[in-house]
């Protein structure tokens, strides 16, 4: 299979953001039907009750025209009966998760496992995948800017990103706020930025249960992604919080990356294009916000400042 080039990961602690809800003690507590968990966390466990039919993903795999030998990364893989059903029709799964217990779940079940998150994903596994998968993982794909980077990465592999939904979480999530029909508009308008900046691809299949989504790029598409994957992670490493990333710091980065001044001038235009399409939202409803919102974007827990001079 093909292969670009790879930036590594950018990791940070994740602890405190998966307790709760996705430890196995709760998850018995919700197949004993227990009533002790709250109305609007028993959508967390809707991975556990979806059924995975084979045809269904094979149809879905074949109108995206993903190979089914492809090999799949699963990213948040929960209780595992996404990784299950892929791994089912053929695929060649790894499956990840941030929380040891899911991660040693699926060794016995025969996966090869690592305990990751997104932001942790090394370049080591990157290069082992052709398609990064999940199901129903929204905080991974909904959030501050600092969530693009780890998605950006996802999408220099040949296949991009798989994600599916159930049709059944959608319908609550609704029932229960009003507000989640804007929620889930985010959900996809995330991405435009991407599309704006990069010209990455997005296509839908909806099935009478499920709802999949596919997320790529282009080859050439995915060498640019790769090069400004880079050019963050060499900005994070190098320079202090809130830094203003411009024409000063070209020689720097391009010895780094060991790449040319032009291709680095490059990039540090794309990725203020890409600030900008992000912020643009809060730069219409809050203008007087502009000096501490434009070119803005997080890299792991720092924010940087990316300016034309």
């Amino acid at each position: 299979m093909e292969r670009i080039i790879y930036d590594r990961a950018i990791g940070r602690d994740t602890k405190a953001e998966h307790e709760g809800a996705f430890h196995q003690s709760r998850r018995r507590r919700f197949k004993k039907r227990r009533d002790d968990i709250k109305r609007s966390d028993l959508r967390h466990y809707n991975q556990i009750v979806t059924q995975f039919n084979d045809s269904v993903i094979r149809f879905a795999l074949s109108k995206f025209k993903i190979p089914i030998e492809t090999r799949v990364t699963i990213y948040g893989g929960f209780t595992g009966q996404f990784a299950k059903s892929l791994m089912k029709v053929g695929m060649r799964v790894i499956f990840t998760d941030p929380m040891d217990e899911w991660v040693e779940q699926a060794k016995e079940a025969g996966f090869e496992s690592f305990k990751f998150s997104v932001q942790e994903m090394p370049q080591e596994l990157v290069e082992r995948t052709d398609l990064f998968a999940s199901f129903e993982c929204y905080p991974d794909l909904i959030g501050e800017s600092e969530f693009y980077f780890p998605i950006m990465r996802f999408l220099t592999v040949q296949y991009g990103i798989l994600f599916a939904e159930s049709k059944g979480t959608v319908t609550s999530m609704r029932k229960e706020d009003p507000r989640i029909s804007q929620e889930l508009g985010t959900f996809r308008r995330w991405f435009r930025p991407l599309y704006r900046v990069y010209g990455i691809q997005l296509k839908a299949v909806k099935t009478k249960h499920l709802n999949f989504y596919h997320l790529f790029a282009a080859r050439e598409k995915r060498k640019v992604l790769a090069v400004d994957c880079l050019v963050m992670k060499i900005v994070h490493n190098n320079f202090e919080f809130d830094h203003r990333v411009g024409a000063a710091d070209v020689s720097t980065l391009a010895t780094q990356a060991n790449l040319d001044k032009q291709t680095i001038e490059l990039s540090i235009g794309r990725l203020r294009k890409l600030s900008d399409s992000i912020n643009a939202p809060f730069l219409k409803s809050l203008p007087f916000m502009a000096s501490t919102i434009k070119g803005s974007l997080h890299i792991g827990s720092k924010r940087f400042f990316f300016v034309s001079e």
